[in-house]
């Protein structure tokens, strides 16, 4: 057992972290506001990261963050400690000290400033992280990861921390010339890591869904998918292990869900998701107690109202295929997050933000759970009192439950 001292030790050592990577970034001119909100524990994005509405200084977020790379700010990802890469052209062996973080692998994200932003690169066991791209930052924290030869989930193995603390660099034209002449730029992957689905059934379900025509791509968006905060629960709905979700046996509830969550991810694009149900329920057709999909079963009526019945084209998501081309400004908190923080809250009773966030219906960043509380506190619906340091929410006219 970690006893309190020590973990308000662990937290203040992380918080500090952050602050120096904040005053490193602003002493050398660069935006500070760059941190994007990750889930605790992990690294994979449940958001769009590239929108600047999602960006907040590295101190502000509590849990794990990434430092968006561009506007000024390039950083070299090097997957093993060792300085030299078969394959690493020289000039990279030679870039000057910089601030430089430690990963929990043994690599190293080094931080350097430039006058021209650069789009993601990648060379032998190097990434360059560019426009669009993060790393996480100094203080965040992995609770697992996929090396047979390292445990992030042990006491103090997880951490990204700064391992030079010095000022950050800047490349000169030559570097950046050999940088931005890499190969290997992602475009195609927006600039993100490439991402591994799991599962033979949502392998070949990518492969089908790369048939479908759209003006973004749908492998990518099918990938994030897959690699959110609820990858486990996306799986078992799209196998049609609907006894490992929180739907049972119901197979409406269930298949409702599954559309909903595609609605979010492909934005509200009914066409796009009706294909989609399609193609799932041609891959795995039979759920867990070996009966049919109710896809299946039913006629078309039967799933007009399955749509209906869902947020699905209610609800202010974000779209990043249509609203941005559209000049619409990205809302702050969607209705589905402020449902199910309502029912958590009515469920606990009274909760403070975190343990709101970790609720099972929930199923939300911090950030997103903490907007969500705003609003409907301005909406006289929740109230919330602080007790000692600690804030607990609560449903309005309701204190006898504190």
């Amino acid at each position: 057992m970690i006893s309190s001292d020590t973990q308000a030790a662990v937290g203040a050592e992380l918080h500090r972290q952050r602050e120096r990577l904040t005053d490193r970034l602003q002493e050398v001119d660069l935006d500070s506001v760059r941190a994007v909100d990750l889930p605790n524990g992990g690294k994979r994005n449940d958001h769009d990261h590239t929108d600047p509405g999602n960006h907040y200084r590295p101190g502000e977020i509590e849990g794990n963050y990434g430092i968006m790379g561009g506007n000024g700010l390039v950083v070299i990802d090097i997957d093993d400690h060792d300085d030299r890469f078969e394959g690493l052209p020289d000039d990279l062996n030679a870039l000057p000290p910089t601030l430089t973080v430690q990963t929990p692998h043994g690599g190293e994200h080094r931080y350097y400033a430039t006058d021209t932003d650069l789009r993601s690169t990648r060379f032998p066991g190097v990434d360059v992280q560019g426009v669009n791209s993060y790393v996480l930052g100094p203080g965040s924290v992995l609770n697992q990861c996929s090396k047979s030869w390292h445990n992030c989930s042990a006491k103090g193995e997880g951490q990204y921390q700064i391992k030079r603390d010095r000022p950050i660099a800047s490349l000169g034209t030559d570097t950046l010339e050999v940088l931005s002449k890499s190969q290997s730029s992602q475009d195609e992957l927006d600039q993100d890591p490439p991402i591994e689905t799991p599962d033979l059934v949502c392998q070949d379900l990518e492969i089908a869904i790369a048939g479908i025509e759209a003006d973004f791509n749908p492998v990518r968006v099918f990938q994030k998918m897959m690699n959110g905060k609820k990858s486990q629960r996306n799986q078992n709905l799209i196998n049609g292990q609907y006894a490992k979700t929180e739907y049972q046996n119901d197979r409406s509830r269930a298949e409702s869900a599954l559309v909903e969550e595609l609605g979010w991810w492909f934005g509200d694009d009914k066409e796009i998701v009706w294909r989609i149900m399609d193609l799932i329920c041609q891959l795995s057709p039979q759920t867990d107690t070996d009966d049919r999909r109710k896809w299946l079963e039913r006629n078309d009526s039967w799933r007009e109202t399955l749509f209906d019945n869902s947020w699905f084209g209610d609800r202010d998501t974000y779209n990043p295929h249509t609203m941005r081309s559209l000049g619409e400004e990205r809302p702050q908190v969607s209705k589905p997050t402020k449902k199910f923080v309502l029912e958590a809250i009515h469920e606990m009773g009274a909760a403070t933000s975190r343990e709101i966030a970790d609720h099972p219906r929930v199923d939300r960043g911090h950030r997103q759970v903490q907007r969500a509380l705003k609003e409907l506190e301005e909406q006289e619906i929740i109230d919330w009192e602080k007790q000692g340091n600690i804030a607990y929410h609560y449903p309005a006219n309701r204190p006898d439950l504190l």
